[in-house]
């Protein structure tokens, strides 16, 4: 049985010139074909777990969700997510790391029990933020995450190196001029393995577009990207295809 991962946006999901949210029609089609000869498909991405709710619309069905860039895993089952596994980040630290966003003007979001919360006003990008008057409503929170929006590719790359060199008790990965900071020793290569001992996989098959999604590629036994990604991210994958549905006959026929 495979288990396959995907990331979400510019993978699994994609916007047109007007913003408009789509999924390839022939993306859906494979997954539901590889679902029913009786493999796992699921989506391992940066957003915390309810923060692609309203962006799901249109989407195909799907066996789990590795959110937060691994910090929290959970299986879907009816529209129901139920808890598998998950690390999270002490508040502490969380304080620490929005103090320094702060300072650097980069808007930050924390992911606390699936949920985005945002401080003092609402910040663009997401639109199902809860807004909070101090961090310190957090303070019984599984904290599985933070987002943070950097002005450039260049800022990202900066401030994750920064706070990967340090601070403690977090991993940073860049995700193109956003950043994604998850518990110690979490990433979405984790997650991808932890998903396949949960799911009682015997292959694992990834594919993402971005830099935070190098550790999955690099993680799974066969590995997939776009020829729009970076370099970095190609060289990472073991092959580069037009679309998910290429990768999943891919997969397939190395896997038979």
């Amino acid at each position: 049985m495979i288990l396959f991962a995907s990331d979400f946006d510019s993978t699994l999901r994609f916007t047109d010139e007007k913003g408009n949210g789509y999924f390839k029609d022939e993306d859906v089609k494979a997954i539901d074909a590889f679902r029913q000869e009786g493999n796992v498909f699921g989506i391992c991405t940066g957003r915390p777990l309810h923060g692609m709710d309203e962006d799901l619309k249109g989407a195909p069905e799907v066996d789990y969700v590795i959110a937060s860039s691994g910090g929290l895993i959970t299986s879907l089952e009816d529209h129901d997510y139920r808890i598998l596994w998950e690390k999270t980040i002490p508040l502490q630290r969380v304080i620490e790391i929005y103090e320094r966003s702060e300072a650097l003007g980069y808007q930050i979001y924390v992911h606390g029990d699936g949920y985005v919360y945002t401080v003092d006003h609402r910040r663009p990008h997401y639109d199902n933020q809860i807004v909070l008057k101090t961090l310190a409503e957090l303070n019984h929170s599984h904290i599985s995450g933070i987002s943070i929006w950097t002005p450039m590719d260049e800022t990202a790359a900066a401030f994750t190196a920064q706070l990967d060199q340090e601070i403690d008790d977090i991993a940073a990965y860049q995700n193109r001029n956003w950043m994604d900071i998850v518990p110690e020793g979490v990433s979405k290569g984790t997650g991808v393995i932890k998903a396949m001992e949960l799911f009682h996989c015997d292959h694992t098959v990834c594919i993402g577009d971005s830099y935070n999604d190098i550790p999955m590629l690099i993680d799974g036994e066969l590995s997939f990207t776009f020829h729009s990604s970076p370099q970095e991210v190609k060289d990472a994958a073991d092959f580069v295809v037009e679309n998910i549905a290429e990768a999943i006959a891919v997969a397939k026929e190395k896997l038979k």
